[in-house]
């Protein structure tokens, strides 16, 4: 079997749900498993106006028993309260200045929906773009489309990357995600993952079925499973997440997250763990704790995180490519929970060097400012 780019593309399907207007996160601090005890890893911190806009967000890294600065990302909003950019700065530790390394540009329309958004980065004093996005709604306000464009330079014109459409119920709740990758040999939008949502009956996430494309048989294969599993009052407990295994023709363990909720229902605390096929357990991967500010209104406010690895299992280099916007923070842990290495980047495209690392079983741990999630990677 051929999957789209003849490798396994994942995508990945990461979850966070809160309920939450006036009550936002304050900060989440990041955990990792070193065989017997958690040990620090990020920290993120979260400030916000008089008005209750979010103006910054501050990345710290857990180094020699304390947590030092890394990158900072700081929102300059218009009037209704929308960012107008982000900018995102790294800490100079020898100068003890924060430095510009990239900034996000926002264009909307007379609904304050986002039409288009522009990332540049900060080279040689000046600022050079990079990669642009461009949206597109129903009538009803939801987002049917989204647009990825490269900067080619040599042109001096955008070049199409990605195309990700999207379907939704009567009741606004995302239905289908479809994403198309361009082919500039054909000249023509290329089929690569597509992601089927269902809901329950007090329209909670039940399961989402990623699929990949297959350039052999041209239909789509089925690639990950993800079941979401809650507790007498609806808040959520754990969400289960199966791969598919071609030979065998079944869903296999893959990753599984257990949370803690508050009485609003809002997680302050997951446990993220792999499946370990012999013995047959579950290992402790990540721990992620969360505090809010405090509450005055609730509404639900749900995201989904993908992303697409590439090739797994891997010679020497992987590469991540991230559908979201901002800061990232992605680590490699063995399977004694030791960080090997970590890469902090505000770029949605990642390439990591294994090379010198041993054969075996490695861990992908990818942080956003508001996501997390984490893949097994086989090294050959």
């Amino acid at each position: 079997m051929i999957v789209k780019k003849i490798v396994m593309l994942f995508m990945i399907v990461g979850f966070m749900q809160s309920k939450v207007n006036a009550q936002e996160i304050e900060t989440r601090t990041l955990f990792n498993w070193n065989g017997s005890s958690w040990t620090g890893a990020l920290k993120m911190s979260y400030t916000y106006s008089s008005t209750n806009e979010l103006s910054e967000i501050l990345h710290q890294s857990f180094q020699n028993s304390q947590w030092i600065n890394s990158s900072k990302n700081t929102y300059i909003n218009n009037l209704n309260g929308s960012p107008d950019t982000i900018q995102i700065t790294s800490w100079n530790a020898v100068n003890s200045t924060w430095d510009y390394t990239s900034r996000y540009t926002f264009t909307y329309n007379t609904n304050n929906q986002t039409i288009a958004k522009v990332l540049e980065n900060y080279q040689n004093n000046a600022w050079v773009n990079m990669k642009k996005f461009e949206y597109q709604y129903d009538l009803n306000g939801n987002l049917i489309e989204e647009k990825q464009l490269n900067w080619d330079s040599s042109n001096a014109q955008w070049t199409n990357k990605l195309l990700i459409q999207q379907t939704f119920l009567g009741n606004g709740k995302l239905l289908q995600r479809q994403e198309q990758t361009w082919d500039t040999t054909a000249v023509n939008w290329v089929n690569s993952t597509k992601v089927e949502h269902s809901y329950t009956a007090s329209l909670q996430y039940d399961t989402l079925f990623s699929y990949a494309w297959n350039t052999n048989s041209n239909d789509w294969t089925n690639f990950m499973r993800t079941s979401f599993h809650y507790d007498a009052n609806d808040h959520i407990s754990y969400k289960n997440q199966m791969q598919w295994n071609q030979s065998l023709n079944s869903w296999n363990n893959y990753v599984r997250v257990d949370y803690a909720t508050d009485t609003l229902g809002k997680v302050t605390e997951s446990i993220t763990k792999a499946w370990i096929s012999s013995p047959g357990i579950w290992f402790n991967l990540e721990k992620d704790v969360r505090t809010y500010t405090s509450p005055t209104a609730i509404t639900e406010n749900e995201t989904i995180f993908s992303l697409d690895i590439f090739p797994n299992p891997v010679q020497s280099k992987v590469h991540i490519r991230l559908h979201e916007t901002g800061n990232s923070t992605i680590q490699v842990v063995d399977n004694l929970g030791r960080t090997l290495c970590t890469e902090l980047t505000d770029q949605q495209e990642i390439e990591l060097d294994l090379s010198t690392f041993p054969s075996g079983t490695y861990y992908l741990h990818i942080f956003t400012d508001h996501k997390q999630v984490t893949r097994k990677i086989i090294k050959k």
